[in-house]
Formats: structure tokens, C-alpha cells, sequence
């Protein structure tokens, strides 16, 4: 096992009156199990879940060099390059188990890869493990400019679904940006404060909930075959 410092800095809630605070602070650095690897942090994406986990230390998704492993850990080496889930990411150094890792892509930069885990994950679980997607299905997706949108987007494209997104006007070209060579992908932009895309009457679908809400786009695209 590779031997590291001593300590790191690391961003960590304290308890204020008005709530949590984030301060940095000077923490031992981590050590790892048998199973686990230290990385130093190149980059740490911020998620909902941050703000949302009671623990003392945010920060999930990351992208890092590998600077120590544990006895049993056989994937990676010090000096590799990795992105993945682990708990604490918002510091110098993180430590996690081996599976929560895999090698990042040349192609990518650190902060690309970073922005994958919660948000490409979420997606992926949502169209392929719970929604079934297959390819020729119609499928809308509400939010198609953010995190998880926009990797939902590409996924559902991937595996050959007919794709229609649903975006804030300013964001379509972002999101048209997602098309695949030789496919077609629909996207529509909305303005603030609008909500009615078609007549309730042509409702016959119920939507999935999308998001914070279920979209009337989402039951017009339902009761045409498709899935939201």
C-alpha cells in the first residue's frame, strides 16, 4: 500500500443558527480498507443529494488519480485514473470501495467525468431497469436540459427510442445537440409559465410523475403510445 500524508483539507456541515454551514477544514486523510482505494480529487460535481444527506461530509460524485489501495483491491494501481461514487468527495483526498470505481476514459477530462455517476446512473435506472425502454418506444423526457435530462436524452437515443424533450425555449439547441448521427430527436421548448401543450380531452393516458410533477406533455405523449 502507497503511503500518502497525514492530513488534507475537506469541506465539512457544522450547525449554525440559520442551519447547515459549510466550512473546510483540516481532517486526517483517509486510509484505506482492504477492499478500497484512495484517490486525490481532481474534480467533485454538486447533486441535490449534497445538501439533502444528514452526514457531516457532502460530496458523492468524483474523478481523481489513484494514490493508495487496499491488500485486496486487483483493478487499480497508484497512478490511475478514476471516476466514481464515495462518500466525501468534496476534499483533497477520498476513499472508497474498489467497486464504486472504473478507469476514466482518455477522452475525458476530470470535471466530464465527474459530472457522470448520480446523475448518468439515475437516468440509466430510470429508462432501462424501471422503465423497460426498447428500441422503437416513444419516449418523452421532462427536463431534458438538466443533469439527469440530458443523459437520459442520449441513453434513451442509444437504445433506439423515438425521443421527444421537453426544455425551457433558451435550451433547445442544448438539447438537439444530443442527437446521434442518422436519428431524429424532437425537442420542445417552453416558456415560463406555461403548462397546456394539448387539450385535456386528448388525455387518455395517465403520466408517470416526472420530476417535482406530471407534466401535460407527459400525458399527451402517453396516450400516443409512448412513455414519459
Amino acid at each position: 500500500m502507497t503511503t500518502i500524508a497525514a492530513h488534507m483539507k475537506a469541506a465539512v456541515y457544522t450547525q449554525g443558527k440559520s442551519g447547515k454551514v459549510l466550512e473546510m477544514k483540516d481532517l486526517e486523510q483517509p486510509v484505506p480498507k482492504h477492499n478500497e482505494v484512495v484517490i486525490r480529487v481532481c474534480a467533485a460535481s454538486v447533486n441535490p443529494l449534497d445538501w439533502r444527506m444528514k452526514r457531516q461530509r457532502p460530496g458523492v460524485d468524483v474523478a481523481g488519480q489513484v494514490v493508495a489501495v487496499g491488500g485486496t483491491v486487483t483493478q487499480f494501481k497508484p497512478g490511475d485514473n478514476v471516476f466514481g461514487m464515495c462518500k466525501g468527495a468534496f476534499s483533497e483526498y477520498a476513499c472508497g470501495p474498489e467497486a464504486t470505481f472504473v478507469p476514466k476514459p482518455e477522452s475525458m477530462n476530470f470535471e466530464q467525468a465527474a459530472a457522470v455517476p448520480i446523475a448518468g446512473l439515475t437516468a440509466l435506472q430510470g429508462l432501462r431497469d424501471k422503465g423497460h425502454i426498447r428500441a422503437g418506444q416513444k419516449v418523452l423526457i421532462n427536463g431534458a436540459a438538466g443533469g439527469i435530462g440530458t443523459f437520459a436524452v442520449q441513453i434513451a437515443k442509444s437504445f433506439g427510442a423515438h425521443v421527444t424533450g421537453v426544455c425551457s425555449t433558451k435550451n433547445v439547441e442544448l438539447v438537439l445537440a444530443r442527437r446521434r448521427p442518422g436519428h431524429r430527436l424532437y425537442a420542445r421548448g417552453l416558456h415560463s409559465g406555461q403548462r397546456t401543450l394539448r387539450p385535456a380531452a386528448r388525455q387518455r393516458g395517465k403520466p408517470h410523475r416526472v420530476g417535482n410533477e406530471a407534466h401535460p406533455e407527459a400525458a399527451w405523449q402517453v396516450c400516443h403510445g409512448g412513455s414519459a
